[in-house]
């Protein structure tokens, strides 16, 4: 049989075997969440110095990371000029380098209330707030391997009445980070883990009440504060206002990159009506939220279930990012990355990181991936063939940053096919 023939016979065996995959595929698939939509996905884990003091520290955390198929982390700073810092300069750097050898996008996470060692942040003081500013500058300028900085603590410590001063302030000093980082480092990003929306009281009277709130309220009178039977007037607020916190009004003045609310909080109804009213909130800049996740606390792990359901719940809701609270505690971290990577029971046979995909935190100045020259020859043998067509046929369906996705669609179907036999023969 001459090779034309073959070609012939294989292309109607791969048309029929198509549609048979194509249907079986359809019925597995009822019912299960997607993976990431096509281009990046943000997959973030907040490192304390505990996960990288050490060579052989350092060497477990990256390897779990990259187990994890993890693209981005947040790690908690070293002392910079007069600021208050966590890790050491040292170990930073080192996992910095190592970090960035591996492909992963690298964030400093500064605490902004404890600045200065002894004393609590106010950011009222102008004086502060540039202080703040040049903080962030010199962490990116002393360290200019990361991709952005990210805010924590960006609030007042304690509960109290709403301030239309203290909100501002912290406001004010938000915006005068991202705007001194995008003027200084226009491909570095802003983010800032908030305070998640629970419910509190406030004397609407006496409180400042920020107005897009007030806003939204009354265009929403069903909402989740609406009937706080607690509240002298059952009309209720967001518990960031009570920290001075209104990181929404960061989002509406486009004064951050992402804000990140964090709560550990195990009821997943809640967390997911809390993504979707974050996004009633913006109007239109919802790619702005990304979903914080409690994995380990100070006293006991979670189940690692509970990780795979809120992610899975938020990129329903179209979120394109989400950071885990933390990594490298204890060997228990393998049953989240089996969660995360393994089709099983646990996570529905569908693993929300099954597949490698492109932060969204990658600062634009790294180095892009070298392209295939041949993206039909699925195993990069030299030949597009049939075991390449056969490759194709065994990962259809959605599948982003899969090598299979030939035009990066965000599934294998028909089209890659139908371009892998228009390329057929050496490569």
């Amino acid at each position: 049989m001459n090779k034309k023939l073959k070609v012939i016979l294989s292309f109607f065996f791969f048309v029929a075997f198509c549609f048979y995959c194509f249907n079986t595929k359809n019925i597995k698939a009822q019912g299960q969440v997607l993976q990431a939509s096509n281009g990046c996905e943000t997959r973030g884990v907040w490192l304390n110095p505990s996960a990288f003091k050490d060579k052989t520290t350092r060497k477990n955390t990256l390897e779990r990371i990259k187990k994890a198929n993890i693209n981005t982390i947040f790690v908690l700073s070293p002392p910079v000029e007069e600021n208050k810092g966590h890790s050491t300069p040292e170990s930073f750097s080192a996992l910095l380098n190592e970090a960035k050898n591996a492909g992963l996008s690298a964030h400093g996470w500064i605490t902004g209330l404890y600045r200065v060692s002894g004393k609590l942040s106010d950011f009222r003081d102008p004086s502060e707030q540039e202080a703040q500013k040049q903080w962030a500058l010199d962490l990116l300028s002393t360290y200019p391997k990361l991709d952005g900085v990210h805010l924590d603590y960006i609030r007042f410590k304690d509960k109290g009445p709403i301030e239309e001063a203290k909100v501002n302030g912290v406001s004010k000093t938000v915006q005068k980070i991202y705007q001194a980082i995008k003027t200084t480092y226009p491909n570095k990003f802003l983010t800032a883990a908030v305070k998640p929306l629970n419910q509190a009281c406030a004397d609407w009277n006496s409180e400042y009440i920020p107005p897009w709130y007030q806003e939204w309220f009354s265009n929403n009178p069903n909402n989740r504060w609406s009937n706080c039977t607690w509240c002298s007037d059952k009309r209720g607020v967001p518990g960031q206002f009570k920290f001075q916190q209104d990181a929404e009004s960061w989002v509406l003045g486009n004064s951050i990159d992402h804000i990140i609310p964090m709560a550990y909080e195990t009821n997943d109804s809640y967390w997911k009506g809390g993504i979707t009213i974050l996004k009633s909130f913006f109007s239109g800049k919802s790619e702005a939220i990304y979903g914080g996740i409690g994995w380990y606390t100070e006293d006991h792990f979670k189940d690692p279930g509970h990780v795979v359901r809120k992610i899975k719940a938020a990129r329903s809701e179209g979120i394109k990012g989400f950071v885990i609270f933390e990594f490298g505690k204890s060997d228990n971290d393998f049953q989240l990355i089996n969660a995360l990577t393994i089709n099983s029971a646990l996570n529905n046979n569908n693993a929300p990181y099954k597949n490698v995909v492109p932060s969204c935190l990658a600062a634009n100045s790294m180095p892009s991936p070298s392209p295939i020259a041949c993206p039909e020859d699925v195993n990069q043998d030299g030949n597009i063939n049939i075991q390449d067509s056969l490759a194709i046929l065994s990962n259809w369906g959605t599948c982003s940053g899969c090598k299979e996705d030939i035009n990066s669609s965000g599934s294998v179907d028909v089209q890659d096919l139908l371009q892998l036999l228009s390329k057929w023969g050496s490569c």
